[in-house]
């Protein structure tokens, strides 16, 4: 069985971009991803904690780089998808995790707080999805996961703007995943992952009873399944 799982699993050879790999979600997902052989190359804004993600994931004898970006600002967006590939090549994976939720009342959502959560949590993952697309089309491989959540479908009345912006995401995945191109085949496939509440930085000023928290492990599982899947499928169908 070790061999099956192991060609499963392994992402041996392919290189994945995580964003908010810094803390939480994001870097429990780098870690997955390295785990099974990725290089992983993390994106935040928080230097200190790349390095730490960073560390880990050498630790456990996995490669990982750092690419510090400020996802709310559109020039460093696109000079993020421009320079990823320097450093092991071609993005393959991306993962779209970094996101931010301030959580005002409605009527307290002022511009400043709707621009930057539209910034970050709506348009990095589009236009890094949009830039770092035509390298797989011209590998005819690809994975884009955007990282959603519950409020996709069901905002909450005290995070308006997170709301909005996580339903943009399961649209922006099935916009992707159904655009027309000009070949044949998009050689990439959508996944869009929608977590529960995780004890991370963002959740713990909600003071949640433990039993209402998932871990991140979950997620992390949930990906590496969904990957390996499809990964299996692509292989039975080419």
């Amino acid at each position: 069985m070790k061999p099956l799982l192991e060609e499963l699993f392994s992402l041996e050879g392919k290189v994945a971009l995580v964003t908010g790999a810094s803390q939480g979600i994001g870097r429990g997902l780098a870690e997955a991803l390295a785990g099974a052989g990725a290089s992983v190359v993390l994106v935040a804004r928080n230097r200190e904690g790349l390095q730490d993600t960073a560390r880990g994931i050498e630790q456990q004898d996995g490669r990982a780089a750092v690419l510090v970006c400020d996802l709310a600002q559109r020039a460093q967006v696109t000079q993020c998808a421009q320079d990823a590939p320097r450093l092991f090549g071609d993005i393959d994976i991306l993962v779209n995790c970094a996101g931010v939720n301030f959580r005002p009342p409605v009527d307290q959502i002022d511009e400043k707080v709707w621009d930057q959560t539209m910034a970050i949590n709506v348009d990095a993952p589009f236009f890094l999805s949009q830039k770092l697309v035509p390298a797989m089309r011209r590998k005819k491989w690809g994975r884009i996961i955007h990282i959603a959540s519950q409020q996709s479908v069901r905002a909450f009345g005290n995070s308006g703007a997170y709301g909005v912006s996580k339903g943009g995401i399961a649209s922006m995945t099935r916009g992707f995943a159904e655009a027309p191109t000009s070949s044949s085949r998009s050689h990439w496939l959508l996944v869009m992952v929608a977590p529960s509440l995780h004890r991370t930085s963002y959740a713990r000023p909600l003071k949640l009873l433990r039993a209402a928290a998932f871990s991140i492990k979950s997620s992390v599982l949930l990906i590496r399944f969904l990957a390996a899947r499809y990964l299996y499928l692509s292989r039975k169908c080419t």
